[in-house]
């Protein structure tokens, strides 16, 4: 039977997490307090960048992004990557060939003082992150995704101290995985589930993933976190979200529980 799983929060991570789960196979369903991509995604910058002023240790996971990208291109003919490439300058040193000021004018010749020297990586790109957020989702329905907006979610079932569910004014959904994907709501949604001592979570955050106790997980600067409602299949679940997510294992540090990865994903 196909995983029920409730993404919270529409921004780019949980239309990504939306949009590879369902394509999956997963009967998926997103709840959004308020409109897609109307929280940090509408504000980011969006540059899908692989230039870095200094050592980098997730330089790997920025070259992934952009290779992900364009697989992303041949499967959603509506997101619109610029891939214009991107002018460095300043202190720090950047994994990207020099050019001189000459040339920096012919590929912007409205820079009123160009400087002697920057770096360019030509293979970087931007996006507008709320249309491509829209086409994800998009692309999550065609896959027989939900999604719910203007849907504050209000608390969590538990049951025997593990999460089953999801409450909100209109209904509770069941679901066997639950997802927090809600940018700065995320540690004050799972704060929620703290009174619960068994809560166990999985988190994936910028740069390394941990599971264990949700007290100790949201001492981190999370990035989503994932609740499995059968104790037996955490290992199970998070794998399934890990190879939707191509997330790649990470044999230099290993987290809390054993498992260790860094982010591949969008």
């Amino acid at each position: 039977m196909s995983k029920r799983i409730i993404v919270i929060g529409a921004g780019i991570v949980g239309a990504s997490l939306a949009y590879h789960l369902a394509a999956k196979g997963a009967k998926v369903v997103v709840i959004e307090a308020g409109e897609i991509a109307s929280g940090a995604t509408g504000r980011s910058f969006a540059w899908i960048n692989t230039s870095h002023g200094g050592p980098d240790s997730v330089a790997p996971l920025r070259a992934a992004a952009i290779a992900e990208y364009r697989r992303l291109e041949s499967e959603l003919p509506g997101l619109k990557v610029r891939w214009t490439g991107a002018l460095s300058y300043g202190d720090g040193w950047f994994q990207a060939p020099s050019v001189c000021s000459a040339q920096i004018l012919d590929l912007e010749p409205n820079l009123k003082h160009p400087p002697e020297r920057a770096f360019l990586a030509a293979e970087e790109g931007a996006l507008d992150a709320v249309q491509a957020t829209h086409v994800l989702i998009a692309g999550a329905q065609d896959h027989g995704a939900t999604v719910l907006t203007q849907t504050p979610v209000l608390g969590f079932q538990i049951l025997n101290g593990l999460v089953t569910g999801v409450i909100t004014a209109a209904n509770e959904l069941d679901a066997d995985i639950v997802v927090l994907a809600a940018g700065t709501a995320t540690p004050q949604l799972a704060a929620c589930v703290l009174p619960s001592s068994r809560a166990y979570a999985h988190s994936i955050i910028t740069s390394t993933s941990s599971a264990g106790p949700l007290q100790a997980i949201l001492r981190l600067k999370i990035f989503c976190l994932v609740f499995n409602r059968h104790p037996a299949l955490h290992s199970e679940g998070y794998n399934a979200l890990r190879r939707c997510l191509r997330l790649r294992q990470s044999p230099s540090a290993c987290a809390p529980g054993g498992l260790s990865v860094t982010w591949g994903g969008h």
